[in-house]
């Protein structure tokens, strides 16, 4: 079941359509994409409205840039991939990685906002990146994907936690001297409470984020305007903007 939250009205100006060949695929389709607000397994803790609002805001951009119109519809986590399967619409926003498995069955667009994991290191210590650390301990969250970004530096020892609040702890206390956290998690800590405290000393150490996905080989008009746009957003200046309107520049954005 879903919902259609939002609709962006934009026509194309010109008469002239181009179709694709084979595809089915023309200037003048309205774009149905659906999206789960509360994004599924990705934890964004406070985060969930200014990703929903940078997601939207910047569809309503590239809609406007390529002139092509968008349907934006609100579905569950779990049924998410299932009607992009059974082309109840045709594209979804998500964080599903572009493994080789889901390469044969979708197209990814380029990343749109990613969300990896940062160093999170003490305002006032002695290291600034994973590669200095050498024998000491850095907190990850047990089954996190971050694992295996520690897991390939051998002189690093992986302090396991449960929970924020433990890798919070082990911070505060010394047990450790770095952690690794999911991005947005790492802005609120460091730009909230713990603003004196902590920084974040990396930009995202994977390519974990959101993307644009459609079936395979179904909508490969839409996956090249959407990046195309992205491009040329990111060139301009308006895709940093754009972040920061939403609270969510990363390091190497802002």
């Amino acid at each position: 079941m879903f919902t259609r939250f939002f609709f962006f009205p934009f026509l194309i100006l010109s008469s002239f359509i181009l179709f694709l060949s084979g595809c089915g695929e023309s200037r003048n389709d309205v774009y149905e994409i659906a999206l789960d607000p509360l994004w599924g397994f990705s934890d964004f803790k406070e985060k969930d409205n200014n990703v929903l609002g940078f997601s939207t805001e910047l569809l309503r951009i590239i809609s406007r840039d390529e002139k092509i119109s968008f349907s934006i519809l609100s579905t569950n986590w779990d049924s998410l991939f299932s009607g992009l399967d059974s082309n109840s619409y045709q594209a979804v926003l998500s964080s599903l990685h572009p493994y080789n498995f889901n390469l044969q069955k979708y197209d990814f667009s380029q990343l749109y906002l990613s969300i990896g994991p940062v160093l999170v290191l003490p305002i006032k210590s002695a290291y600034h990146s994973l590669q200095e650390i050498q024998g000491k301990q850095v907190a990850v969250l047990e089954n996190s994907p971050a694992v295996l970004i520690l897991e390939s530096y051998p002189n690093i020892s992986i302090s396991p936690c449960s929970s924020i609040a433990e890798v919070i702890n082990k911070l505060q206390s010394g047990q450790v001297v770095g952690a690794l956290l999911p991005l947005l998690t790492a802005r609120g800590y460091t730009r909230g409470v713990f603003k004196a405290q902590f920084t974040i000393a990396s930009p995202p150490l994977n390519d974990e984020g959101l993307r644009l996905i459609t079936k395979k080989n179904q909508k490969p008009l839409l996956i090249k305007k959407f990046n195309k746009a992205l491009d040329k957003m990111k060139k301009d200046g308006r895709y940093d903007l754009l972040l920061s309107e939403w609270e969510l520049n990363t390091p190497t954005s802002s």
